[in-house]
């Protein structure tokens, strides 16, 4: 079996240009002075379906304690990942 070619993974951040236009409106309103993170819940699931799609015979394990947002492990759950925990709290959030 060959081994995926490195260029199949993307290293780079992506700059989409409609995530970046909501930045820019969500900035716009004067409602936000500090760091702000936005989530493309499609990228989430394009990016996990790629990675299973480059190692079909790995089962991805997504760290809860990296982004522990519902709407990130929701995404990333219908997406086939299965998740790896620390403490009680992070599987409290997964139940």
């Amino acid at each position: 079996m060959a081994l995926p070619q490195f260029s199949q993974f993307d290293i780079q951040p992506h700059r989409d240009s409609e995530m970046l236009d909501a930045a820019r409106q969500l900035l716009a309103t004067g409602r936000f002075e500090g760091p702000m993170l936005l989530l493309d819940k499609r990228r989430i699931e394009q990016e996990a379906k790629r990675f299973q799609a480059a190692l079909p015979r790995v089962a991805p394990h997504y760290a809860v304690k990296c982004n522990p947002e519902p709407e990130v492990l929701a995404t990333l759950k219908n997406a086939g990942c299965e998740f790896e925990i620390a403490s009680k709290d992070e599987l409290d959030r997964l139940l």
